[in-house]
């Protein structure tokens, strides 16, 4: 049978105070060694478990944040290894993570949103990390609970107030000119940017691709696709529109990796040779590149990271509640691989006329 014990048992049978007991759980520096090890063996032996909202209370300060993934596959890659440097953080500080996965509507009224049980029951958790995929009618029901929280803001839709939200961002647009700028130098100028514009993290992606462009003075391309499921079948079929581009096509910027695997397979069977024929780059330097041949030249995001910055602010929040809103961004780097080399002979042919933007 389940016997409770409480931290008054554990300093009767320690013959000392509760509040000694209290220290030694807190880790307070005032206590002796051999008192210390004393209590600490009791709480082995009945094996103690304290009451971490109650040592919340006492000592004023974080113990439990939830991650939170929106509208995302729980076993999504990239909000994985966020979640990770999450953890990572958390745990240096000796705190605890909750995970939750939760989908909802994008059009439903903040107040007609059904939030999870731990969202909505007060002093449940201390803080969130909402990441995913998000919109304003969330955000501003979280809000409305006055729950501290901090967002991953790249995947953020709508029109919300950034400057009012505490986030964190990876560099989308700075990446994106890097790896254009770097085609540049390699002597490229007919330069294609394939990405679906109605999604802002692509969006950034193109503004990025234009920056280098527009500062080199060279003609934007753009080949805009619908992504509604499948990021690599939209590449294999840009692949299909860029083998009617009339135009001599050297190189091709792709808003993602999973983009830029369609296209170079596409190409493929088409004949098309990458890096000889046509040059590639993607975003995002995902795991399943290095079982890809060519290697692909990429943009690495530093996942951890972005959710180490997460945590590190949240917790700066949680210390601190009226700190002004913070947007802080993780640069990227350009990885180059065996996808990318001088221009080669190109691509042009009769056929489907696709957009350039002047």
């Amino acid at each position: 049978m389940f016997e409770y014990v409480s931290i008054r048992d554990i300093a009767r049978r320690a013959g000392v105070g509760v509040s000694t007991v209290s220290r030694v759980l807190n880790d307070y520096p005032d206590t002796s060694q051999q008192t210390r090890e004393k209590v600490l063996r009791i709480i082995r032996e009945v094996n103690y478990r304290p009451n971490s909202r109650a040592r919340q209370l006492v000592k004023n300060t974080a113990e439990t944040i939830c991650f939170i993934l929106n509208n995302r596959d729980v076993i999504n890659p990239f909000h994985s290894r966020v979640l990770m440097g999450v953890a990572r953080y958390a745990r240096t500080l000796a705190k605890n993570v909750i995970f939750m996965q939760f989908d909802y509507p994008p059009d439903a009224p903040p107040n007609r949103l059904i939030l999870p049980l731990v969202i909505w029951e007060r002093g449940a958790l201390d803080g969130l990390v909402i990441a995913g995929t998000n919109y304003p009618n969330f955000i501003n029901a979280v809000k409305a609970l006055r729950i501290p929280f901090v967002v991953f803001g790249n995947n953020l839709f709508g029109d919300l107030q950034i400057r009012d939200l505490h986030s964190v961002w990876f560099d989308n647009e700075g990446g994106t000119r890097k790896s254009t700028e770097y085609l540049i130098e390699l002597g490229h100028q007919n330069i294609w940017c394939l990405v679906d514009t109605t999604k802002p993290w692509y969006r950034r992606c193109y503004d990025g691709y234009c920056q280098a462009m527009e500062q080199h003075q060279l003609r934007l391309h753009k080949l805009d696709v619908r992504i509604e499921d499948s990021p690599f079948n939209a590449g294999v079929e840009g692949a299909k529109q860029f083998l009617h581009l009339q135009p001599q096509l050297s190189a091709i910027v792709a808003g993602d990796d999973e983009i830029a695997l369609g296209v170079l397979s596409g190409l493929n069977q088409n004949g098309v040779r990458v890096p000889d024929d046509i040059s590639l780059v993607g975003f995002d330097d995902i795991e399943g590149l290095k079982f890809v041949r060519p290697l692909l030249t990429t943009i690495r995001v530093d996942k951890e990271k972005i959710g180490e910055e997460l945590a590190k602010l949240l917790f700066e929040l949680l210390q601190n509640r009226d700190l002004p809103p913070v947007k802080r961004t993780v640069s990227t780097e350009l990885l180059v691989r065996e996808s990318s080399a001088r221009p080669g002979r190109g691509l042009g042919s009769n056929g489907l006329s696709i957009e350039v933007v002047s």
